[in-house]
């Protein structure tokens, strides 16, 4: 299954939320300058010394505002990244879930009768994963599996069953959200360090 989409949802997130995040710092740094170029003191100054301070003031309990509202923003990203991994993990299930309506009685039957070989079990197993059909792939690995555990199969035999159980079981959606997970993994640290998101691009590639 393609998770592509949940990718960019990931990205689409970290931009927007290290993107206001980076400006809200960029902000903040540009009026604690404006504030040191007009200390505060008392005394006689000039208007225009005066306002400036004032004005220097204000900018700086502002960006401060909004850069601390950008980093809570940021920080609540990581519930949303949560809810996009929610979404992916229940369409994996969907996707990868047993389904009896798949199930193919015409297959069970010849799983039954004894009369395949290894290399039938691996062309049926192939068959039923480019079909999409898991339930059937999972059936197909365990008869695999009690077949292999026959005391009268070579060890080539074995080998090719064994092979066959494997290519079942790997189709179960663990190797997506493994993927998902480390993006996931990449946009906490992100949070934990904003430094890190320079970094984000090379490591996350999505359509725009």
């Amino acid at each position: 299954m393609n998770i592509d989409k949940y990718i960019k949802q990931v990205d689409v997130l970290a931009k927007q939320r290290f993107g206001k995040y980076q400006t809200a710092v960029k902000l903040h740094e540009a009026s604690k300058v404006y504030a040191e170029n007009y200390p505060m003191k008392t005394g006689a100054m000039s208007p225009e010394y005066a306002k400036h301070q004032a004005q220097a003031q204000v900018e700086l309990v502002e960006s401060r505002t909004e850069l601390d509202k950008a980093r809570r923003e940021l920080e609540d990203g990581l519930n949303e990244l949560s809810k996009i991994r929610d979404n992916l993990f229940k369409e994996l299930n969907k996707h990868y879930g047993v389904n009896p309506d798949d199930i193919q009685g015409a297959t069970i039957e010849l799983l039954k009768s004894g009369i395949m070989a290894p290399m039938d079990y691996d062309r049926l197993v192939d068959k039923a994963l480019t079909e999409g059909n898991y339930t059937m792939a999972r059936i197909i690995g365990r008869y695999a599996d009690d077949v292999a555990e026959g005391k009268d199969i070579s060890n080539d035999d074995r080998y090719i069953l064994n092979g066959v159980s494997l290519k079942a079981r790997s189709q179960d959606g663990k190797a997506e959200l493994n993927s998902f997970d480390t993006v996931g993994m990449l946009f906490e640290k992100c949070v934990k360090n904003p430094n890190l998101y320079e970094e984000w691009g090379s490591f996350v590639k999505s359509d725009e």
